[in-house]
């Protein structure tokens, strides 16, 4: 008897590891989940591709879920899985990379104005390597090729999801306040 209790110890059973042996766990059924490459893969492959840019260019991401909802439904192919918390991640991944595609051609647009307004000569370099002997100018990149590489990138991805890193879209807001375009007043004439 322990000198605190009046009453010796009694080895209390919940303290031991192996309580629930004699339980058995019932898992529920387990469904295969579509992931957000599943619904991405339904969006590029289905015929909702321009509906559902058409709505995003329209600022509706409430139709442009409804869409493809209604699709994954309808496609007798693709697995039943799906949510719409599921749609509405892939259609919110889908409009980010859709805004980003459409802002970077319009800066690689915007380049060429510039550069027709202003000469070619005067487009700066992304990147640029000199020689050590004489510190020529050996290699260069310019800042439409950046651009235009990022938009081939976005474009031409197979799976859809690529997605520039950080410092990439640092390098392309840096590129953008390069070349703005002059503002104008009603009349033509710069501000």
């Amino acid at each position: 008897m322990h000198k605190y209790h009046k009453r010796p110890y009694v080895y209390n059973n919940q303290h031991n590891a192996n309580t629930w042996s004699n339980v058995t766990r019932v898992k529920p059924e387990e469904r295969k989940r579509l992931e957000l490459t599943d619904y991405l893969f339904a969006i590029k492959t289905g015929d909702i591709k321009e509906s559902i840019e058409e709505e995003l260019a329209n600022g509706s991401k409430i139709n442009a879920i409804k869409i493809l909802k209604t699709y994954l439904e309808e496609a007798e192919e693709l697995p039943t899985h799906h949510s719409l918390r599921g749609c509405k991640d892939a259609i919110d991944f889908y409009a980010l990379r859709y805004n980003l595609t459409e802002k970077l051609k319009w800066c690689r647009d915007m380049i060429e104005v510039y550069c027709n307004a202003n000469g070619y000569g005067e487009m700066k370099n992304y990147k640029e390597v000199k020689s050590k002997k004489d510190d020529r100018l050996t290699w260069h990149y310019t800042d439409w090729e950046f651009v235009d590489d990022q938009y081939g990138f976005m474009v031409n991805d197979k799976k859809l999801v690529h997605m520039p890193a950080k410092q990439v879209l640092k390098d392309i807001n840096d590129i953008h306040k390069k070349y703005q375009l002059p503002k104008y007043k009603k009349k033509g004439e710069y501000i």
